[in-house]
């Protein structure tokens, strides 16, 4: 279940590729291999991984983030990294990425209360609530929040800025098309790499899905890219 919940918490950072992907058929074999593992290790944060809670680690735009959300980004970085199949010895790395992933995630939350969306509580509620059912009791569902640093009040707070984004994502990005000629390119193209695929007619809505994630996916790093040099960003660790 840590898997699942680690996840659907980075659903934002995954969507705006916040944190690095390893585009190799390595990385993407033991990805593949992690999943289909039902003992996979327990990814575990160090002390010396971690930093004071009410240290200031950056200052974006005049607000200061501090290390309680420094320390929950490395550890959601380092458990999607090792997710992807990637090595999570080097913790200059996850630092990187996680810094890289908490700024980025700020300067869209910033963005996203200057255009005034707003996320009700029963939203909120509703989201919990579903992603409860995925867990066999409560005490299962709060261990697995400890897992990743988080604690109830926290990880409320983070499922209303996700719904926030998502909302900001469909307001800001209404006019993404795909055309039958994309489609039928991008199925050629895989169709050359083999030949064992379904036809075109089977896949073409799931391919033109994917297509359209993908632009929304550039269109969402290009904001985000945009906001960042726009912003005031002094970085204290």
């Amino acid at each position: 279940m840590l898997k699942k919940l680690g996840s659907m918490l980075l659903v934002s950072m995954l969507c705006t590729t916040l944190v690095a992907c390893s585009d190799s058929e390595e990385g993407e074999k033991e990805s593949a291999e992690n999943s289909n593992n039902s003992k996979i290790e327990e990814v575990t944060v160090s002390d010396d991984e971690t930093v004071e809670e009410g240290m200031v680690v950056a200052v974006i735009n005049g607000k200061e983030l501090t290390g309680e959300t420094y320390n929950k980004a490395y550890t959601q970085t380092k458990t999607l990294l090792y997710e992807q199949g990637q090595d999570v010895k080097d913790q200059e790395f996850i630092k990187e990425k996680a810094l890289n992933a908490m700024v980025s995630q700020e300067v869209l939350s910033q963005d996203v209360a200057n255009k005034g969306i707003e996320i009700t509580n029963q939203e909120i509620d509703n989201y919990i609530t579903e992603t409860k059912t995925q867990f066999d009791s409560e005490e299962q569902f709060e261990k697995e929040l400890e897992k990743l640093n988080y604690t109830i009040e926290t990880f409320r707070n983070q499922v209303a800025m996700q719904l926030e984004q998502k909302a900001y994502v469909k307001k800001s990005f209404n006019d993404i098309t795909v055309s039958d000629e994309e489609v039928e390119a991008y199925y050629n193209k895989l169709k050359d790499k083999s030949e064992d695929i379904p036809k075109l007619g089977d896949v073409r809505d799931s391919i033109k899905t994917q297509l359209a994630n993908q632009q929304l996916q550039d269109k969402l790093n290009q904001r985000i890219k945009e906001l960042k040099d726009e912003a005031e960003i002094e970085m204290k660790i």
